[in-house]
């Protein structure tokens, strides 16, 4: 007996075939298939960084629908040949649904990249010995033997591909009773670049292989009757790594040394870990229309991951010199989310909401003191080290109150007090208060406008400066330091829409968004903070757009949109050498400004109604990036700007030929610019003159020009 196989992929393209042969007498859809041809001048990944363009056959889309048993299913799936292209498999009936789905999605980073390292087993980066002897012995040979090696190098392409399956099962057996399952597996696998060191000698670039699989199951079971409604819910998700550790060879080094460094270097990568969870909603309709809902939520999740030796270097400390304090994690930590709120609006101009919410982090990890570290796989500290688990506690009440003084105006006030406890920090806790406001106006029909106000101000109460000390009270960090999450910060936040149809031909829309954080504190609790703190002072965000559409006649649409964003963020540091600086005659501060604008245009034509159908667009993005350093002895020099832009042109044509067949053509053009320093032209040795201290993927962006031209055919049955 022959047992034939086929990929996953393919089980759409043999469905849609089955329909086919089937006939238009046993169900209802249609189908877009074709070819396509393509060019590119660069083989740069931008082109298809979640995509995956193909010269040959294609099948675009299909859809089959019908009538089975006491219901009807559904078929539908696109770009069926390709390895970005979905699928979904679903039948209903009037009590209850099921569906499976079925999505590829890739993640191009670079099809240039290349590596002199090979991939022995998983995980396991390898270079000949030979290569690493005669390096050893000879360490200037490093540069000649590294670029004959380099440019005989093939192309290891860098990017990833998410494989995801879900399935859903939801109904309504009847008398107020509800049920929903769900569940998911998220497959990826590929490889991103990652960079490794061995010491402040040498740093390497390498492709880190991905091999992780993500899976996740829900229950809902919901009962609702009268003025009562109850839902319990429950799931499990799990993360698993195949890939537990990163090892690759020092280019350097064919033997261990215990002041020249390791023959290779050992990296921990993302454990295996696994959370359950379940909860329980409430709600009830009380008189005098207020209606009160409450929920608890507990979880629990678990990793035990096997721990590493201390280094990977012999030359440094055998197996048995300081043992481990234990073999792994043991990782637990517990979550406890409660949410009340009671809702009521006694008149038709006037309600509000009361709100508690209250989520718990309560890491039950054990600690564990390590008797010491291996820095940069060279030398052994014996400097005890214990690991702390940290938790946290965010408590919020709230109150909004909606006001409608007349029929076409409401107004929603908001006030928020919010504590955050923390343990194992150098700031235990802070409290934040935040007051809003947001307005609805509907002057006219066609006309909705809304726009909101937020301020917020977190305060700390105390810094424990002994957190930045070792264990003899010397500074380890810069006592200045205040990490972005934990420190003073003053926000506002204002937002604004409007969508507006003067007529019936004319639709208009804009959106406006602002952010700004101040992290810079006069507080008088903490006396660090000061015209000299260091970190993040303060960042703004900014963002606008405008969309139309105007229908100009029965035979002809246009279609227009512009957008602008920016980000500006404002951070200042210390330049510290082996001993950390107090003095701020070395502060730096560096002003980096990013911004973003697009412009996009449409326009659909049709000569022959209901026959031709003549369609173009038009796109252009660009992300133009400032960097401004300055120094108290101005000695500083500005990082040089960057520029990208991308512009897209395309024009599509349809012909029906008759009520179940339709012909068309697509062209399409893009263009693709960087300027990036730091991105583009990236050597495969760095520097490329003297003595080579790194070796890189080579992985940097390419300008291009692409063309792509497509013949379809769409077929109702």
């Amino acid at each position: 007996m022959r047992s034939h196989r086929f990929p996953y992929r393919a089980l759409p393209a043999m469905l849609l075939l089955l329909v086919a042969a089937s006939g238009p007498a046993y169900a209802d859809g249609n189908v877009t298939f074709g070819a396509q041809w393509w060019d590119q001048t660069a083989p740069e990944a931008k082109y298809q960084e979640f995509g995956d363009i193909r010269n040959g056959p294609l099948i675009e889309s299909f859809v089959v629908r019908d009538k089975l048993w006491s219901g009807r299913y559904t078929i539908l799936g696109s770009n069926v040949l390709r390895h970005d292209q979905s699928s979904m498999v679903g039948y209903s009936t009037p009590r209850w649904r099921a569906s499976v789905e079925y999505t590829q999605t890739p993640h191009n980073f670079s099809f240039v990249t290349r590596t002199p390292y090979t991939q022995t087993v998983q995980g396991n980066l390898a270079l000949p010995d030979t290569l690493q002897r005669t390096i050893q012995d000879n360490s200037a040979s490093f540069t000649a033997v590294m670029t004959d090696l380099m440019n005989n190098t093939g192309v290891t392409p860098l990017g990833f591909r998410t494989d995801l399956t879900k399935v859903k099962f939801k109904g309504r057996p009847g008398s107020g009773v509800a049920f929903d399952l769900r569940g998911s597996r998220r497959q990826r696998s590929g490889n991103k670049a990652y960079g490794g060191t061995f010491g402040f000698s040498g740093a390497v670039e390498i492709p880190e292989p991905m091999n992780q699989t993500m899976a996740q199951a829900d229950a809902r079971l919901s009962y609702t009757h009268k003025r009562l409604s109850i839902e319990a819910t429950g799931g499990l998700s799990a993360f698993e790594n195949r890939v537990d550790a990163l090892v690759w060879d020092n280019p350097r080094r064919a033997t261990d040394s215990p002041t020249a460094g390791a023959e290779s270097g050992r990296l921990d990568l993302y454990p295996d870990n696994q959370t359950v969870q379940g909860g329980l909603l409430v709600g009830v309709q009380l008189p005098r229309r207020t209606a009160f809902t409450g929920s608890v939520t507990i979880s629990q999740t678990t990793q035990d991951d096997k721990w590493l030796p201390f280094t990977i270097n012999s030359a440094i400390l055998q197996p048995d010199s300081f043992p481990l304090p234990g073999t792994n994690t043991d990782g637990k930590a517990k979550t406890i989310t409660q949410d009340y709120r009671v809702t009521s609006r006694p008149s038709d101009y006037f309600g509000g909401t009361l709100r508690y919410r209250r989520s718990e982090y309560d890491n039950n990890t054990k600690s564990s003191t390590f008797p010491g570290q291996v820095v940069y796989d060279q030398t052994w500290n014996g400097t005890d080290i214990t690991n702390h688990p940290f938790g946290n506690t965010v408590t919020t009440y709230g109150l909004d109150l909606d006001v409608k003084p007349i029929t076409k105006l409401t107004v929603t006030f908001l006030a928020e007090q919010q504590r955050r406890d923390r343990t194992f920090r150098e700031v235990t806790r802070d409290d934040e208060t935040t007051f809003g406001v947001k307005a609805r106006v509907k002057p006219v029909r066609d006309l909705d406008a809304t726009a909101s106000y937020r301020h917020a101000k977190r305060e700390l109460d105390e810094f424990h400066v002994e957190d930045y000390e070792n264990a003899s009270g010397a500074l380890i960090e810069q006592p200045g330091l205040r990490r972005y999450d934990i420190g003073d910060r003053e926000q506002e936040r204002a937002t604004g829409s409007l969508a507006w149809s003067p007529t019936s031909r004319v639709d208009l829309s804009a959106t406006y968004d602002y952010l700004r954080n101040e992290y810079q504190s006069d507080s008088e609790l903490d006396e660090l903070a000061s015209p000299t703190q260091l970190g993040l002072l303060d960042e703004a965000r900014r963002s606008a757009s405008m969309e139309g559409a105007f229908h100009l006649s029965e035979r002809m649409d246009l279609t227009a949109g512009y957008g602008w964003g920016q980000v500006y963020t404002n951070q200042r540091s210390r330049e510290s050498g082996a001993v950390i600086a107090f003095t701020d005659s070395v502060n730096w501060q560096a002003r980096l400004k990013d911004w973003f604008v697009y412009l996009s245009g449409g326009v659909e034509w049709r000569p022959i109604t209901d026959k031709l159908t003549l369609s173009g667009s038009y796109l252009l993005e660009r992300a133009p990036g400032v960097f401004r350093l300055t120094r108290v002895t101005g000695t500083a020099i500005d990082l040089p700007g960057t520029r990208y832009k991308r512009e897209a042109v395309g024009t599509e044509a349809w012909y029906q030929v008759d009520g179940s067949l339709s012909l068309g053509a697509r062209w399409g053009w893009e263009q693709y610019e960087a300027t990036d320093f730091a991105n583009k032209d990236v050597p495969l040795l760095f520097p490329s003159s003297g003595s080579v201290t790194a070796v890189f993927l080579g992985d940097g962006f390419q300008d291009y020009r692409a063309h792509q031209v497509e013949l379809r055919v769409r077929r109702t049955f």
